[in-house]
């Protein structure tokens, strides 16, 4: 608390921590902030209400508020990002302004810049997210080269290999197969043929598994055949109350 001159109800422990912190009569008034650790909140001037524990840990923050940053260098070029919370080493390291993040596990949301709305849990999660706003990443590694945005990835290594948006990834080592939005892959293990996948946008849904119905099976009737079809393609066309399958070169009725 060096330079203090209207901050009030602080506490600054460690070398340099707090050392800029100036506070001044208005809404940042650089008030309210726990700094435990050598450097830590260093260069913080007007930020309130923030929580800084471990070396190094906000140490750039200048005006950010309301942050929970804990571990050494956990939300270490945080400026004025505000409503964050960091727990572990490295953890949200390249925060500038990005906000309302939750990042737990050492390195998780390690390069996050201006992402908001994001929570990365687990070592690595997230590592690669600069801008990328409202994702989920859960596990080790989980959500690593994500950039895009609206993405839920839920499994160690999952979306750890290319990028894109509005995508769902379930299970160990789910991922896409190349960049790609708006698909649904559900997997334990690394292949190109995952259990279950899907295309939100398009409506598609792939089983790469036999598939068993207990109960009931229904297709809508429809009046037109299906655009496109690939050999082996079934439709109830209404027109004339017939069960029909694609055969590669006609539609060829099953009664």
């Amino acid at each position: 608390g060096l330079s203090n001159q209207y901050g009030s109800d602080n506490v600054f422990i460690g070398t340099n921590s707090g050392a800029a912190n100036l506070g001044n009569q208005g809404e940042y008034n650089g008030s309210y902030n726990i700094f435990l650790g050598n450097h830590s909140g260093q260069l913080n001037t007007y930020g309130n209400a923030n929580l800084f524990l471990g070396y190094g840990s906000g140490s750039s923050n200048t005006v950010g508020s309301e942050n929970i940053f804990l571990g050494t260098n956990a939300g270490m070029n945080n400026i004025n990002g505000n409503y964050n919370i960091f727990f572990g080493a490295s953890v949200g390291h390249g925060n500038i302004s990005g906000a309302n993040n939750v990042f737990m596990g050492f390195m998780s949301g390690h390069f996050n810049e201006s992402g908001n709305d994001n929570v990365f849990i687990g070592q690595h999660a997230g590592f690669y997210n600069e801008t990328g706003n409202h994702n989920v990443a859960i596990g080790m590694y989980s959500g690593k080269t994500l950039m895009g945005e609206y993405n839920t990835v839920i499994g160690a290594q999952a979306g750890s290999f290319y990028t894109g948006s509005s995508n769902v990834l379930i299970g160990s080592f789910a991922n896409l197969t190349e960049d790609s939005d708006n698909k649904l892959v559900i997997s334990n293990n690394p292949t190109d043929f995952p259990l279950i996948s899907g295309d939100f946008e398009n409506k598609d849904l792939l089983f790469n598994a036999s598939v068993t119905v207990n109960d009931l099976l229904v297709l809508k009737p429809r009046a037109t055949a299906p655009s496109d079809p690939e050999p082996g393609t079934i439709y109830f066309d209404s027109s004339d109350s017939t069960l029909k399958v694609w055969d590669g070169t006609t539609w060829r009725g099953l009664w």
